[in-house]
């Protein structure tokens, strides 16, 4: 039979090791700036100065717009921040995606053009952004990171930016890479999630191979078969058709 003071004391020392054991409490997360966020990403597509020589940009590719298969070719000016994506679905339909610089518009598959307002109009206005490399903050804009979080499964920081007009969206930065993953916009059905799951490299420049873009009523997904910058662009591309209406809050 042990001695009564070993069995008093085994319990104390147990503690003692399991106390030195422990890990230190964690210090509090530091989080990124938000400049340090926005140059990172910068620098991960390919650095802003080579952004800046990019007079245009053409991605031709397939995706699914809502269920139905389809070819798309996007164009991109960047003087005057011009944007239109045209769908060219198997049954020789077209639907067009446009932004001129002042107005953001929409030509269904029965030939009507809309006109977006709100934070439908600043979505296109944002999309117009021919770099893409940074998520763009005005002078009346505010932005904080706000945390981390798990984006498409991939580890990432979250930061969000309340554009001038209380207009919000948050924007996905992933730690391994620095890269703009993803964002989530409201738009006049919600909310659009719009996720990149692929990047390549052209020209020295880094650009999304596959992406996604969801909301409450559609569903549409892109792979940029090819992309090719300084190419020769009619600037009537980008013109709004006749308005037939308004869409937005």
């Amino acid at each position: 039979m042990r001695p009564p003071a070993i069995r008093r004391l085994a319990p104390v020392v147990v503690i003692a090791l399991t106390l030195a054991a422990a890990p230190a409490p964690a210090a509090a997360q530091r989080l990124p700036t938000v400049r340090a966020l926005l140059d990172g990403h910068a620098t991960a597509v390919g650095g802003v100065e080579r952004w800046r020589q990019v007079t245009t940009r053409e991605d031709v590719g397939a995706g699914i717009f809502d269920g139905e298969p389809a070819r798309f070719v996007a164009r991109w000016m960047a003087d005057g921040r011009r944007w239109a994506i045209v769908y060219d679905f198997p049954d020789t339909t077209q639907v067009w995606h446009g932004y001129d610089g002042a107005t953001a518009w929409f030509e269904s598959i029965y030939g009507e053009t809309t006109r977006l307002v709100g934070a439908d109009s600043l979505n296109y206005a944002l999309a117009a952004d021919i770099a893409g490399a940074l998520a763009p903050i005005g002078p009346r804009d505010s932005a904080t990171v706000d945390g981390d979080t798990l984006f498409d499964g991939r580890p990432s920081w979250r930061l969000r930016i309340v554009h001038d007009g209380g207009v919000p969206r948050t924007y996905f930065f992933e730690k391994a890479t620095g890269l703009r993953i993803g964002e989530i916009a409201p738009n006049a059905s919600g909310a659009r999630t719009t996720t990149i799951s692929a990047w390549r490299t052209v020209d020295g420049l880094v650009v999304p191979a596959r992406w996604t873009v969801v909301s409450r009523t559609t569903t549409r997904s892109f792979v940029a078969e090819q992309t090719r910058f300084g190419v020769a662009l009619d600037p009537g591309v980008f013109r709004a058709p006749t308005i037939a209406g308004i869409w937005g809050p």
